[in-house]
Order: C-alpha cells, then sequence, then structure tokens
C-alpha cells in the first residue's frame, strides 16, 4: 500500500508540472558559434549600427547572433524567426550568450527594433564588413572568377506600405518569379560568390527587378572592389548579363572584368546565330574533352569547339561555339533502329 501511495504522489505531482525542466542546448549550436566568434560577430554589428548601451537591455549582437544561430536550435524541426525568444526559454542562455538572459529580452519587439537599424546602417555594407572578415580571419584564397546571379523570394505576409504614395523603401510586388509562383508577391536578392561559392556581396532587390539591371550594378561593385587590377579577374553571370549597356560599363573601365556568359539569340543583329552557321561551315572542331563526373561513362558527353574574335559594339569579342557529341549520336541511333526496321520489311 504504501509504495501504491508514493506513486499516486509522483503522479500528482508530474500531473501538476511540479518538477525542474531541463534546459538544453544542442551541440550544433557551438560549431556556427565557434567560428561567429572567430571573426568578432557580435563586435561587428556593436560598433557599426546605431544603439544606447543604457537603452538595449540585449547588444544588437547578441541579438543579431540570436538569429543566426536560430537554424541551429532544433535538428528535429524548423523555427520561424519570431520563435527566438520561445527557443531562447529552454536553452542555456549563458552558455550560448556568455551571459543569463529572461527570454522576454528576445521578443518581437526587440529583433524588430534591431532590424531597423541594420536596415539604417545598410544591411549590404553590413554583409561586406562581415564577409571580408571571414575571407581576412580564415586566409581563404580570394579567387580570380566570380559568379553572379540572382533569385526570387516569395512574400508572404501585409505589404500594404508599399502601395503608399511617396513610399522609398524595398517594393515587395509582382515580378518574374524564379520559384514559379508568378501570382504571389515577391522580393529578388542578387549575389556574387567566388569561386568556392563564398559570398562576397549581396543585395535585396524590389520584387520587378530585372536581371539586367542588377547585373549592370554587380559590375560597378565589382570595379570598385578590385580596382586597377580589374582585368586580372573573371566573372560569369548568365545571358542577361550581355546587352549594349552592360557592354559600355566594362569596356569603359580602364581595366576591363573578362566575362563568360550566353550570347543572346537576338543580341547584336543575330550574331549568334550567324557565328553558329559559320562555325558549322567551317567544320574547323577542336576536341575540348569529355565534361563528366564519370568520364568512363557510355553516356558521358565529348565535346568540341570553334573560337571567333568579332568586332561587337566598337569591342572585340571573343565568340565560342561549343557542341556535343550527344544529339549526334542520338540522330545517329534513330537512323540504325529505322534501317533494321526497314531490313526486316
Amino acid at each position: 500500500m504504501k509504495n501504491i501511495s508514493n506513486c499516486d504522489k509522483i503522479s500528482k505531482h508530474l500531473n501538476a508540472n511540479e518538477f525542474l525542466q531541463t534546459k538544453t542546448t544542442p551541440f550544433t549550436v557551438f560549431a556556427p558559434k565557434h567560428f561567429l566568434n572567430q571573426i568578432d560577430f557580435e563586435a561587428i554589428v556593436n560598433n557599426n549600427i546605431r544603439w544606447d548601451r543604457s537603452q538595449w537591455r540585449v547588444p544588437p549582437g547578441t541579438l543579431a547572433l540570436s538569429l543566426v544561430l536560430n537554424p541551429f536550435f532544433r535538428a528535429d524541426k524548423r523555427y520561424p524567426l519570431c520563435s527566438v525568444e520561445e527557443i531562447v526559454e529552454y536553452i542555456d542562455s549563458k552558455l550560448v550568450f556568455g551571459k543569463e538572459y529572461p527570454h522576454s529580452y528576445f521578443n518581437d519587439d526587440c529583433l524588430g527594433r534591431l532590424l531597423d537599424r541594420v536596415h539604417e546602417a545598410g544591411c549590404t555594407g553590413l554583409f561586406s564588413m562581415i564577409i571580408l572578415q571571414v575571407f581576412a580571419k580564415f586566409k581563404i584564397p580570394f579567387g580570380s572568377v566570380f559568379q553572379v546571379d540572382t533569385t526570387s523570394h516569395v512574400y508572404y505576409g501585409e505589404s500594404k506600405i508599399c502601395e503608399e504614395e511617396n513610399y522609398e523603401g524595398l517594393k515587395v510586388t509582382y515580378g518574374y518569379s524564379k520559384d514559379k509562383h508568378p501570382e504571389k508577391k515577391q522580393v529578388m536578392s542578387g549575389m556574387i560568390t567566388n569561386q568556392l561559392g563564398i559570398p562576397l556581396y549581396t543585395e535585396i532587390l524590389d520584387g520587378n527587378t530585372s536581371d539586367s539591371t542588377w547585373i549592370k550594378s554587380a559590375i560597378h561593385y565589382l570595379q570598385g572592389l578590385l580596382g586597377d587590377e580589374s582585368g586580372d579577374y573573371t566573372f560569369i553571370a548568365d545571358s542577361k548579363l550581355v546587352n549594349k549597356k552592360n557592354l559600355e560599363v566594362i569596356y569603359n573601365d580602364d581595366s576591363p572584368i573578362k566575362f563568360i556568359s550566353s550570347c543572346p539569340s537576338s543580341f547584336s543583329s543575330k550574331i549568334a546565330e550567324k557565328t553558329k552557321k559559320e562555325a558549322y561551315l567551317l567544320d574547323n572542331w577542336e576536341d575540348i574533352g569529355i565534361c563528366c563526373e564519370n568520364e568512363k561513362s557510355k553516356r558521358a558527353t565529348r565535346y568540341k569547339a570553334q573560337s571567333f574574335v568579332k568586332p561587337v559594339h566598337g569591342n572585340m569579342l571573343r565568340l565560342i561555339v561549343i557542341k556535343g557529341n550527344d544529339p549526334e549520336n542520338k540522330v545517329k541511333k534513330t537512323l540504325k533502329k529505322r534501317e533494321k526496321k526497314l531490313k526486316q520489311i
């Protein structure tokens, strides 16, 4: 009877939640935190946005750290950024942030104030400071090849402010959706990475920003970053790069940066189509090998190329025509199958 009585007491305590809640902090948080500490992430944020130490209960750098670490707090569940307060309640905040903070200090208002001040300071500039510190601290090769591209992000929530008169902020609106959701409003982002895929520069853009418009801005940024040595570097972008205005920006520089892109079919009096015809008429192809992870695979495609130098809008550009044997092999196989059928008849 005594044992049964003790069990009843334990059950009552459990039902009433009268027991200590254990705070757990997943190990996955400490790897990114270690690297963020290495680059003085919190100090960069604290030193570059406007804030009053007597008014902020948690420094902006610590609030920013909580947002960056948010994806690492749970391996089995994704938390939205608005749930940071909920997460902090169940972790050891002193272990993560170096000081014991009440979870209420990480509420929506505090995080929203931080984001307002980051916007005020300039998101792009702040990101560049952080990423340049990454390259310097970990001695990452800067590289000589850069990749430029944009993407779209579906926007969820209210955006009526964007429709007000004299509004000058980020425009959440309809545009070309790379997410294949043209019926939804969006914002865009543009990014420059090095050949290792590490971001050098990023910018949040209006939802209807065209690729060709932002690529022009990216060229200006690279020219400013690389200076007189721009000609020693190459950047890669899609066919939106290739237009008269962008070429003028490139070649008006004293040391024009090299670029690789796909030539649009309508560009410069259809120069791409004319060059392809010339290549097939000359039939002077140079074998450039197999482009495949498994080069011994029977399905690996072998490529050939021809190179031409032609004047385009006052500048000499190198045009390369590339063909693979894959289409040719398909045609040959089709012809063989038809030949067998005819023989059978």
